[in-house]
Formats: C-alpha cells, structure tokens, sequence
C-alpha cells in the first residue's frame, strides 16, 4: 500500500552501471553526419546564391550585337529573371516565424513550490541545467524546446519544458518521474542544438521547394504573355525546376540523418530514465501513452458536440480520466512474463515499418532496450497532481486554452464537469448498440432501402426456418460474431499489406490467417483479402435485408409500433441518401486536390479544370443540402428546435462563395463539409440508434408465429 505521507519525490535506483547511460558510438557518429549535412546544405546555398549573383552580372553585362526591338525585350527579360532568381534564393531567409503558441500557461516557482523542487532535484541527478521556463499544456506529452529566435542559433539558450497535462493525468508519481528524467536526459544532450539549426533550415528550404507564393503568380503570368517577351521566363521556370529539386533532394537527405539521430536520442534519454526510475516505470509511460490520448481524444471529440449545445466543460480532465478508467477496464492485460523473463508490454509488429523519417523509435524496441540490463525502481502509485499546488484551477486554465476564441458576448459559460459529463452520457446512450449486433452497426451505413419497396423487399427475401424469434436468434447468432470478428482480422491483414504496396516496408516475409507467406505473394494475398472484403459486403446487405424482412413480418399486427417504425426508417433512409452523397463529394474533393498535388506547375487552362470541378462539387454539396430542407426531423434527444434535416446540418454556418482554386477557399468549403458531415453522422447514428430500439421493442412484444422454409 502507498504510503501518502511519504516524501513526493520516488528514491533512485542505487544498483546502475556507472557507464550506463555513455553515448553509443552510434549516437555520436550520428551528431557528425548531422553537423556535416548542415555544412554541406550552407555550403550548396552559398554556391546557388553566388551562381544567381553572377547571373545577373552576366545578363546586364551581356551585349548582342544588333538590337531591335525584340533582342531588348529578350536581354531585359534576362536581366529580370536573373534578379528574380537572387530574390527566389533570399526570399525564405525573411519569411517570417509562426507565432507562438497561444495554448500554453506558464508556472513560476512562487506558485508551485512542489513541482519546482521536484524538478531541480531530477534536473541535479540527471546531470542537466534546470529549465528556463515551465508550461502547461492540454496535451498527452511532455518536450524540450528552445525559444524560436536568430539569436537562439549562434548564442546558447536554456531550454524550456513543456509538460501536459493529458499526461499528468494518466500516470503514477512514478511514472511522472521517468516522463520527466526522459526529458531531462535530452537537456543534457548538447546535440538538441543541431534540431535548432534544422528547423531553420527546414523552414527555408521549404520555403523555397514546396511553397508557391505572389513571386510563382508572377512568374506564370509573365509566361502568359507573347513568347517573344515570355521566352526568358520559360528559360527561368526550367532553371528553378533544377533548383527546387536539388534543395528538395538536400531537405529529404538533412531529415533523413535528422530522424536517425533523434531516434538514437530517444534511447539515450530513456536510458537517463531508466537510471534514475528504473526500467518498469519507464516501460509503464509507453504503455500508458496510447490509452491516455485516445481518453482525451474521445474527451475532446465529444466536448465538441457539447459545445455545439452550449455546454463547455470547466475541466477536460475530468473526462479524460472516465474514459481512461472505462478503457483501462476493458483492455486485456499484458501477458504474463516466462519465468526469469522481465514483464513485456509491447510485441515486435509483424510486419515492421521502414519508418526513415521517423523521430522516435518503435516502443517495443524502447522496451527491449530499457530491459536489456534491467534496473528495477521502487514504485509510487500516487497521483502526480500532489505535486501541483490548486491543481483545479490549473486544470481550468488549462481547459480553456482548448476552446476556440469567441467573438465578444458569445463564449458559452463554462459548467461543472460533471453536468457536462451526464450531458455527453444522455448523448451516448443512444448510440451503444446491444453486444448481441456483435459491432455489425458500428461506423456502418446501412444498405439504403427505399421506404416505399420495404413491403415488396420483405416479401421477396428469403428467411432461415423456424419461429420469426428463432429467426432472429439466428441473425444475431454465432455466424455475426464469427465474421465481424474475421472481417476486423482481414481489415488489420490489408492495412499490414499495404505496407509492402507503398514499399515501407522490407521483411521479406509476413503472415495472414496463420500462415506464412513470401513478401513476394503480398499482392496476391491483398487481392484476395479484398474478394473476400467483397463477399462481407455482399451478405451484409443481404443480412441488413433479411434484418428488415423480420422486423417487417413482426410488424405485421402492431400496427401503431408498424406506424413508429415506418416513420423512424423513412428518417433513417433519407438521413444515409444525404450523407452518402455528402461523402462522394468529398471523395471527388480529395481526388482533384491529389492531382493538383501530383501537378509540380500546371497551365492556366488546367487551373480551369480544377476550379471546374471544385465548382461542381460545391454545387452538388449545396444541392444535397436543399434536398435535406425537405427532410423533417423526429424527437432525438438533444436535438429539439430543428426543424429539418438542413436546419440541423448547416445552424447558423454560413456556406462558401463560388469556388477559387485558392487555399482560402479550399480551407472555407472543407470547413463547411466537415461541420455538415460530421453532424450528418451524428444524426444517422442517433436515429439509427432509435431504429434498433424499436426493433428490440418489436422483438420483446412479439408473440411467436412459425415460418415455412424456403
């Protein structure tokens, strides 16, 4: 049992290797070929910036022998490309910074005397200078990061510490301590300050390879123009074409020894953690991360829909950790450890990922190395939140930094949590489908069915034999559960697959269904798996018919429930016509930006096509939405006051103007889209929520009549 009266700050291990956290070779080779990619990248910049320079000495030095009128244009539009070229080279070193991030709150030492002593004993045990400055965030994380200035390149700065509070609020005292020692491990890792420099150096040549700006319009409406005077801005358009792809072969090479070393970093931080909290608590925190970000994931998504009714939490904790316990409750433990074998929480993936440009490395392998020499660490089961001095008003503070900025007049009030919380649990409720639909409902649109041929359907389709009750035992029975559970592996086996498709990854063999197969045979074996994804899909309509065929039959001397169901199906139907042609022009959306992004420059007649087809889309989105005015909704719970189905989707949102081939527009129509479609869903699955009801209902009142087979 913990003893709550005991000292906040869990002792050290004592038995550690006196070596045991000394740079690897690896690591240290890795800091050279950085330092070198960052000279060779200065030393290639330096090189193109002087070839532009003498570029334009050459052009406006340069003189034809005869000029008319024409060979002027010619030798000033050289002249004019040449400078162009110097200010397409320059432009990126003054661009300017983001600005900081406004979701963070800061802590001094006066108020959180706790936490500051429990910072610098860790920060003198670690080896590492005490943090500049201190912040809280809502995130699951904690970071070390440096004030984003030029002086922060060439003068040493201290390093700041970013500590979330989604995390905080998912793990032990002991657990805190390792989070913390890992963190402190890179304050002491003097190569932090190469990530400095590449951020720099990403942010330019970014700039310069990816980004098209008023300088990429004036180039393409300078090619506009009669080719007499446009020929040098072809000329210069080719030249840039050679320049952006050896900066963009220099960016893809510095991130590649980037990502290398900061994996090697990770694991010399987590050994600082491992020494200083022992190899169990710092496994712990890697196991805990993926249960405590889904928690305030699930916490954030669903405070949104409170928000929508004008309910804002005072406290986004207070949900993360119901959803953290709700999680916890249901998610199998970790196998128990072979004899003399150290507790695994994590297990190779079977088919791993050439992850290149990966900052961290995979936690199995984390584990593995944290357990190689094993240190064990006494444990702490406290709450971390004793180190915080008024934890409820940091946690309020906090939670408002994740809401959006409200005009004047306009923020909702901010409730009690748990009022919200009962609120979020009304919502909820009438979307948990029984355990007996085996998951069949989940995330699924139903087969649409005309509300009009649901007599004719019925009529045709075929039931299994025996009492409509036992029907529906069958349907609900042990072949559900046996292929959704198969159809969840298949869906796992092609995502895994897939890997092998886009070349991520180079194990030369995986496994499906229990047997091996040669990474050759992956396409055969997707292929497969998606003829089989096939016939899921096809009996699931089947089976969704049959499901209505039984209901539809049970009904047939109810007739008030018959009435309710008909009225609630027609709902159903007419909610799924507009969500599906919602979706396809999303689909259609996303498919014309893929090959706009495909497209490096593309001609004006081009441009045509793709604000064409945005257009398109914007209107047949608007169309959906005028058919959905003539929709009207039934009681759902939260959902009084709309009208129709539009009143729902669109309130007060404005939508957006004809379309642009412009990011304001794309940025504006995706806006509407996800507001519309995500509220879509919401109702879908709502009804759909109450249409199964109905059906138990049905079910429940049923008095037993036999059926012949067919």
């Amino acid at each position: 049992m913990t003893d709550l009266t005991a000292p906040l700050y869990p002792p050290s291990p004592t038995d550690v290797p006196a070596d045991f956290t000394r740079p690897k070779a690896r690591y240290s080779g890795l800091v050279v070929a950085m330092v070198v990619s960052i000279l060779l990248f200065i030393t290639l910049y330096l090189m193109l910036l002087a070839a532009a320079a003498g570029l334009v000495y050459l052009t406006i030095t340069l003189h034809f022998e005869r000029y008319g009128v024409w060979s002027a244009l010619f030798h000033l539009g050289c002249v004019v490309g040449s400078v162009m070229l110097v200010v397409f080279l320059l432009k990126s070193l003054f661009q300017p910074s983001p600005p900081p991030a406004d979701d963070r709150v800061e802590l001094t030492a006066e108020d959180q005397p706790a936490l500051f002593e429990f910072v610098s004993r860790l920060c003198a045990e670690a080896g590492a200078d005490r943090p500049k400055h201190i912040y809280l965030t809502s995130e699951v994380n904690a970071a070390v990061f440096y004030d984003s200035t030029a002086r922060s390149l060439f003068w040493p700065t201290r390093k700041n510490l970013l500590i979330g509070l989604g995390l905080v609020n998912g793990l032990t005292i002991s657990q805190f301590k390792a989070v913390l020692a890992h963190e402190f491990g890179h304050f002491a890792q003097r190569s932090m300050r190469l990530g400095s420099y590449v951020h720099t150096v990403s942010r330019m040549i970014h700039g310069m390879v990816y980004t098209r700006d008023k300088w990429d319009e004036m180039l393409a409406r300078w090619r506009t123009l009669d080719i007499r005077v446009s020929a040098a801005a072809w000329l210069m358009t080719g030249l840039i074409w050679v320049v952006r792809k050896l900066l963009e072969l220099a960016y893809q090479g510095i991130h590649l020894v980037h990502a290398s070393l900061s994996r090697e970093m990770e694991f010399q931080a987590d050994r600082v953690a491992v020494r200083l909290a022992g190899s169990d608590a710092m496994c712990d925190v890697l196991y805990q991360l993926g249960p405590a970000s889904e928690a305030l994931g699930s916490a954030t998504q669903q405070l949104g829909v409170a928000l929508e009714h004008g309910l804002a939490t005072d406290d986004v904790f207070y949900h993360q950790s119901r959803y953290l316990e709700q999680h916890l409750a249901t998610q199998p433990a970790p196998a128990a450890p072979a004899a003399g074998e150290p507790r695994r929480r994590f297990r190779p993936d079977e088919v791993n990922i050439v992850a290149m440009y990966a900052s961290h490395p995979a936690d199995y392998l984390r584990e593995e190395q944290a357990q190689r020499v094993f240190v064990p660490g006494p444990s702490d089961d406290r709450s971390p939140w004793l180190l915080f001095n008024r934890p409820e008003a940091l946690r309020q503070a906090v939670t408002q930094t994740m809401y959006p900025a409200f005009a004047p007049g306009t923020a909702p009030e901010l409730r009690p949590a748990a009022e919200v919380e009962d609120f979020l649990a009304s919502e909820r409720a009438e979307m948990e489908y029984p355990a007996h639909y085996a998951g069949t409902y989940d995330g699924r649109l139903l087969t649409p069915v005309d509300p009009a041929d649901v007599a004719g359907i019925a009529d045709q389709t075929a039931l299994p034999p025996g009492t409509l009750a036992e029907v529906r035992a069958s349907l609900y029975g042990p072949e559900l559960q046996e292929r959704s559970t198969a159809h969840t592996a298949r869906l796992a086996d092609l995502e895994k697959l897939e890997l092998f498709a886009q070349k991520l990854t180079k194990d030369p063999s995986f496994v499906v269904a229990g047997v091996s197969y040669p990474a050759a045979q992956a396409q055969e074996v997707a292929a497969r798996l998606q003829q089989e994804n096939e016939y899921h899909n096809a009996w699931l309509a089947e089976f969704d018919r049959q499901v209505l065929a039984l209901h539809w039959a049970m009904l047939a001397n109810q007739p008030t429930l018959r009435s309710a169901w008909l009225e609630r199906f027609e709902l159903h139907y007419r909610i799924l016509l507009a969500l599906r042609e919602v979706h396809e022009v999303g689909s259609s959306m996303a498919q014309t930006i893929a090959e706009i992004n495909q497209l490096n420059q593309f001609t004006e007649s081009q441009a045509a096509g793709f604000t064409s087809r945005f257009e398109q889309n914007r209107v047949r989105f608007m169309l959906a939405l005028e058919q959905a005015k003539k929709v009207p909704l039934l009681p759902l719970t939260h959902l009084t006051g709309f009208a129709t189905l539009a009143d729902f989707a669109l309130q007060s949102h404005t939508l957006p103007g004809i379309a642009q081939l412009q990011g304001d527009w794309l940025d504006a129509f995706f806006s509407s889209y996800n507001l519309v479609e995500g509220r879509l869903r919401r109702i879908y699955f709502k009804n759909l929520g109450v249409l199964l009801r109905l059906q138990e209902d049905v079910a429940a009142t049923y008095q037993p009549a036999a059926v012949q087979a067919a």
